[in-house]
């Protein structure tokens, strides 16, 4: 189901992904539906975000999101009627809404005891596998916000079939190192004496963490695109590729 792609040029896939707490400066209710916006700088309302979301989908074929958090997604699920939840499961069929990591969160990764960590993802397989089956079970990790990835949580990815892993967080002179020298892919032998290459993760490393490149942070106000503003800010992918 992907797009065709030219192998005489650079391909470039953006696809948009959740990054949604559940509870941080506000509780999951808020972040939920939205209330109480005065509490906070930013405004969050994960049912806006899934409704717009996918009214956009069916719109166009060859536009894709994925989406993180089962304990937001489970909770978008109960509360829509039969036509969404069919047009719902017509776009996970068809890869263009898909479920990576598949958690209830996305959880620690840092001091997180094993047991948690199987815990809250068997949360979030079990909603997965009884209401879209087991081929909506995602194989990649996203983990775009952890402060910190220990081998061992890896180890319990790979165990739970995941074969690849994205990471956000990592030390910033290793990040400047690793964009100088474009090392931001690596092949993580997660636990090489006990299980060898059935413990092997596939990890990239963001970017930009979990944001979107400066010029196409589209609902940032301080952009301009005034065509009678000499300096306004340009969206050109091109200029960004050459760049970095």
């Amino acid at each position: 189901n992907c797009p065709a792609i030219d192998e005489s040029m650079i391909n470039v896939h953006l696809v948009p992904h959740s990054h949604i707490d559940v509870g941080w400066l506000k509780t999951v209710d808020e972040y939920y539906t939205g209330d109480n916006p005065s509490s906070v700088p930013t405004v969050g309302c994960v049912r806006c975000t899934l409704n717009t979301t996918i009214t956009e989908l069916l719109k166009d074929a060859t536009r894709r999101f994925i989406f993180i958090e089962m304990k937001y997604f489970s909770r978008f699920w109960d509360e829509a009627d039969g036509k969404l939840r069919e047009q719902i499961r017509q776009l996970i069929k068809e890869r263009r809404l898909e479920i990576v990591n598949g958690g209830w969160v996305m959880s620690d990764a840092g001091v997180t005891m094993y047991n948690d960590i199987i815990d809250q993802h068997t949360l979030g397989f079990d909603f997965i596998r009884d209401t879209f089956g087991s081929c909506a079970q995602s194989r990649t990790g996203w983990h775009v916000d952890q402060f910190g990835h220990s081998r061992e949580h890896a180890s319990v990815f790979t165990q739970m079939g995941y074969d690849s892993l994205f990471i956000g967080r990592i030390d910033f002179q290793d990040l400047a190192n690793r964009k100088l020298k474009q090392h931001l892919e690596l092949v993580w032998k997660t636990s090489p004496r006990n299980l060898g290459d059935r413990a092997t993760l596939f990890v990239q490393t963001t970017y930009d963490g979990y944001y979107a490149p400066a010029e196409y942070v589209f609902d940032n106000k301080q952009i301009q695109v005034d065509p009678n503003v000499q300096e306004r800010s340009a969206y050109n992918l091109v200029r960004l590729l050459q760049e970095r």
